[in-house]
């Protein structure tokens, strides 16, 4: 379901600044979201990688130790979107650019409006993505796909053995 957000446009409209609100929808992402997003978490993934810093950061974000419970390690262990989205706050302090266009794409606000808003407002549409686009559901959706798949080549395998083609 969608979910509306309210933000302040700023227009310039005959010379001078104009304010108005701009009410948003947040949709569950779409074939082409989901594109564009992969495509910016790889390019944020090469940047990472450049720094070592930044790829000790994201290796000690991503990777669970022992002590962590089983709960914690699933929610950690998602899809690429779950990624993006859990790693958000990292990449607003360290690659900010990058992040407003990760969140441009995933709300579909424009990249200069976001830009212009309040920290709060920012977080507000965040909040908004995560919950419009359960990652959980959406990770377990795609993994069940990939197991049906999977099974069927097996499957067309096994039978291409038994029956051969002719």
């Amino acid at each position: 379901m969608a979910q509306e957000i309210k933000l302040k446009v700023k227009k310039e409209v005959d010379g001078e600044l104009v304010t108005k609100p701009t009410t948003y929808e947040i949709e569950k992402l779409n074939f082409f979201k989901f594109m564009g997003v992969t495509k910016l978490v790889k390019d944020i993934i090469t940047e990472v990688k450049k720094d070592e810093n930044l790829a000790q950061l994201f290796n000690q974000m991503f990777n669970m130790s022992e002590e962590e419970t089983e709960e914690q390690a699933a929610l950690m262990n998602k899809s690429v979107l779950s990624a993006a989205a859990e790693s958000f706050q990292t990449l607003a302090v360290y690659l900010p650019e990058q992040a407003l266009e990760l969140l441009s794409a995933l709300s579909g606000v424009e990249t200069d409006v976001l830009g212009n808003q309040e920290i709060d407002a920012i977080l507000n549409v965040y909040d908004a993505v995560l919950e419009v686009n359960d990652i959980e559901e959406l990770a377990n959706r795609v993994k069940k796909s990939l197991a049906l798949t999977k099974s069927a080549f097996k499957l067309k395998a096994l039978t291409e053995k038994v029956v051969p083609q002719a």
